[in-house]
């Protein structure tokens, strides 16, 4: 297999190749395919490869051409379906689409916007994140339908609680600072400050300052060792957290899907990821063992090597 920018320029013209067969394999394209195939043993392993990918992840390969054509929609054109690749942080057409057609409040990538709700509590939203007001005279709260967000609740002079819901999860406070990611379902949440009651399908738990835990008792219960919410200062703390899981941490901060190979997925990484710099990020994730970034368009793929 060739590595380097002759890697990359043959993984560029593979990938041009399959989206030409993938909209249309007419008898000519499939010609110019295997013609290009049989150019030598270094064509035929990236072919191999890219045909790989391409079937866990054949709607990236189409989005890449359409950029071409239009790059304000090229992260639109991306599906779901990642199947035997784990997906970081990827606008697609599916939930999160439509997530942000029913929100009050959403952010672009790397974009972390300040704002004071109708209560007084203030919200500190994560880049792509989608968010719908829920208030009326008897409750007050939010959906948080995509991304993260870091609440400073108001105190209320009809005492209601304050309440973050984000699918199964169900947060519920008073005077209290937290984060909630909604990543995953049930979300991750975690208390800077007071005490926060956090519901989901196994239960409820209060959480104090410094504790964590992931949609109820099912999800755990952890001690932090960092900053909640460390995005707010454009990093990102990681202790022994599986590559996957600090890829889709970092995949919000760049214009682009982020792909890790299965491979390589369940290591552990360990540090301090500057979340303004993503590409170099994503290097540094994959530094420590050897492994590497693969560009292809908007798209990186993490790699073993």
């Amino acid at each position: 297999m060739p590595r380097g920018p002759e890697a990359d320029a043959l993984f560029t013209e593979a990938f041009d190749l399959a989206i030409l067969l993938q909209e249309a394999p007419t008898p000519e394209r499939l010609a110019a395919a295997r013609a290009w195939i049989a150019r030598g043993p270094d064509h035929a392993a990236v072919w191999a490869e890219v045909m790989e990918i391409h079937g866990m992840a054949g709607s990236v390969l189409a989005g890449r051409r359409r950029a071409r054509r239009a790059v304000t929609t090229r992260r639109a054109v991306l599906a779901t379906g990642l199947a035997g690749l784990a997906a970081a942080g990827a606008w697609r057409l599916g939930p999160e689409a439509l997530a942000r057609l029913r929100a009050d409040v959403t952010t672009a990538t790397a974009e972390v916007r300040r704002l004071v709700l109708p209560d007084g509590t203030v919200a500190v939203l994560g880049p792509e994140t989608a968010l719908a007001l829920a208030f009326s005279p008897a409750a007050r709260g939010v959906r948080l339908l995509a991304g993260m967000g870091f609440f400073e609740v108001a105190p209320d002079p009809a005492g209601r609680p304050f309440s973050v819901v984000a699918g199964t999860t169900r947060t519920r406070a008073g005077d209290a600072a937290f984060e909630i990611r909604a990543d995953q379902d049930p979300a991750f949440v975690a208390v800077a400050r007071g005490e926060v009651a956090l519901s989901g399908a196994a239960g409820t738990v209060t959480l104090g300052p410094g504790e964590a835990a992931r949609g109820g008792p099912g999800g755990g219960l952890a001690r932090l060792g960092t900053e909640v919410a460390d995005w707010r200062s454009g990093i990102a703390v990681a202790d022994e957290e599986p590559v996957a899981a600090l890829a889709a941490r970092i995949a919000p901060w760049r214009a682009g899907p982020v792909l890790v190979r299965p491979g390589i997925a369940g290591r552990r990484v360990s540090g301090v990821f500057d979340l303004t710099r993503p590409e170099a990020a994503l290097d540094a994730v994959v530094r420590p063992f050897g492994g590497r970034v693969r560009r292809l368009g908007p798209v990186a793929l993490l790699s073993a090597g």
